[in-house]
């Protein structure tokens, strides 16, 4: 067991030139209900799990149009390659020139949790930081929101909700605690967000009222305590950039 969870926390390389593929998965918030159990580990064997089924589908039925495909079989050098040679064209989202998009007034918003068990969160970091390598500075037109807790999309344990969860809103209905307003705002005023407000509720359930609020900051921003307060109260902490080692 400690050896799976060390290949699931691990990076996923090319076998042969080592070079990375994808990021492992980031730890923390394992064991809540809509995580490892849904998308790894599966309830009751790792075939079973989502993951399980969505690659075993994807590579058996779309790359390699074999229902009897074994993904043990599978070479992360030559058969990677093949993939994407097959459906990068159409599926991959990995192109960090986003200068047109810039040009034509584009306006981006992105999230991730960082207890996303079904897309290894460090690979929207990885976007990011390419996009900001090939083109400077993006915060006029781009930024990234990491999401302390959150499962995929949504959910999570702590303070998660900030207008991604479709009909459950938060509480607060406005720029400053909805992303889809947020980015409304930017494009419609200039305003760009250097914060989003996101909301826990007590049991996950709004009906018994907010546990916690938690400012979500630009990457690489960290929201950072005070030092007094309720460390449960958004307007305890503040967005700073944190330092280099």
């Amino acid at each position: 067991q400690a050896a799976a969870a060390k290949a699931i926390y691990a990076p996923l390389n090319n076998s042969r030139t080592g070079a990375l593929i994808e990021p492992g998965f980031s730890p923390g918030v394992e064991a809540y209900p809509a995580n490892w159990a849904i998308w790894i580990t599966g309830t009751s064997s790792p075939q079973s799990s989502i993951g399980a089924l969505f690659g075993n589908f994807f590579f058996g039925s779309f790359v390699f149009v074999n229902p009897k495909w074994d993904f043990r079989r599978l070479n992360f050098d030559s058969d990677v390659k093949l993939t994407d040679d097959k459906f990068g064209a159409v599926l991959n989202s990995m192109d960090p020139n986003l200068r047109a998009f810039k040009a034509a007034g584009g306006r981006l918003i992105q999230y991730h949790g960082w207890g996303d068990a079904a897309i290894p969160p460090q690979g929207s970091v990885n976007y990011f930081e390419s996009v900001q390598k090939a083109m400077g500075d993006t915060k006029s037109f781009y930024r990234l929101f990491m999401v302390p807790t959150m499962s995929h999309c949504s959910g999570g344990p702590g303070a998660t909700l900030f207008g991604n969860a479709g009909a459950l809103e938060p509480p607060q209905d406005d720029a400053d605690h909805d992303v889809v307003m947020a980015l409304d705002r930017w494009v419609e005023t200039g305003v760009a967000p250097d914060k989003i407000i996101a909301t826990g509720f007590v049991d996950g359930n709004p009906a018994k009222g907010v546990s916690m609020t938690h400012p979500l900051c630009p990457y690489p921003q960290q929201a950072h305590y005070k030092d007094s307060g309720d460390p449960k109260d958004a307007a305890n902490f503040a967005c700073a950039t944190p330092p280099k080692h």
